[in-house]
């Protein structure tokens, strides 16, 4: 197992705390070569990330991390949680979508070969996204008081 176990502060006030376990690489022989050089990684590139991953946060959608690496990037500003965080939120400002909504606690490699992460989410601010996990709704994402078996199989891209 690849474990995170490292904890950076966080510049934004969880009340509720709810833990959800997702997906963010499925397993390697169910990734389909398309063409794209450096679209499967290696096990190496994988262990590099995910101890990386760890206190950074997680928005419902992906275009806000994008932007605020690239807010970064264009002040050559390092990448910190806390600077990802500050970034995360001046883009939050002109669209709620880019917001962070929790942090990456862990990361591991499952049985099954899959890489998961743990996530930690504000239940009190974010109730909606917390039910459309609990629904299932959410593919590739699952609560940690549901059974979840079932995260690894709804994870691979189709």
């Amino acid at each position: 197992m690849a474990g995170g176990e490292r904890t950076e502060t966080c510049s934004f006030a969880m009340t509720t705390l709810l833990r959800y376990v997702g997906v963010y690489y499925p397993c390697p022989r169910d990734i389909r070569p398309n063409g794209v050089e450096g679209f499967a990684l290696t096990t190496l590139e994988l262990l590099a990330i995910s101890q990386q991953l760890v206190g950074k946060p997680i928005t419902y959608e992906h275009r806000g991390i994008a932007s605020a690496c690239d807010r970064l990037e264009s002040a050559a500003s390092v990448y910190t949680s806390d600077s990802l965080i500050t970034s995360l939120n001046k883009e939050a400002a002109r669209d709620v979508l880019r917001a962070p909504v929790g942090l990456v606690e862990r990361t591991c490699r499952s049985w099954s070969g899959a890489w998961l992460c743990t996530l930690v989410v504000d239940g009190s601010r974010f109730p909606r996204l917390c039910a459309m996990i609990e629904s299932g709704a959410l593919t590739g994402l699952a609560s940690l008081s549901q059974p979840v078996g079932h995260v690894d199989q709804r994870s691979t891209p189709r």
